[in-house]
């Protein structure tokens, strides 16, 4: 379903560019089911290894939440068992999590370093659409 939606409403399989996953939560999951995840959202058949020319996985470090504004406690919405953040085919497809240096005192939510409980999946397309 999720592929004939992507196939009816967007130029995925022209683009270039990776699926990017930023995501707050990780479960348990195979290559191969990360591997058909991306080739869905790409348009494509699954590759037999991934890399970041096809995926880029944005998630936060025990330093992000650490030094983020809520501290320790941020990572209440960021379960993930070491055993799944840590297997071997993901730590390639792994990039910094970060948010914005700039701050807006009178919105606490504007303010750096909030750690994010949030799943986006997006590709960027090759005519900036």
């Amino acid at each position: 379903k999720l592929k004939d939606a992507i196939a009816q409403h967007s130029n995925a399989k022209d683009s270039e560019s990776p699926v990017v996953c930023q995501f707050s939560s990780i479960g348990s999951f195979s290559e191969k089911w990360l591997s058909d995840f991306v080739a869905c959202l790409r348009q494509e058949e699954p590759r037999k290894h991934l890399s970041k020319d096809n995926v880029i996985l944005v998630f936060p470090t025990t330093k992000d939440i650490r030094d983020s504004i809520e501290g320790y406690r941020g990572g209440n919405s960021v379960p993930a068992r070491a055993k799944n953040v840590k297997k071997s085919f993901l730590r390639p497809l792994y990039s910094k999590w970060t948010s914005s240096s700039t701050t807006n005192i009178n919105n606490p939510y504007h303010q750096p370093q909030n750690v994010p409980h949030i799943k986006t999946y997006f590709m960027l397309s090759n005519d900036s659409s």
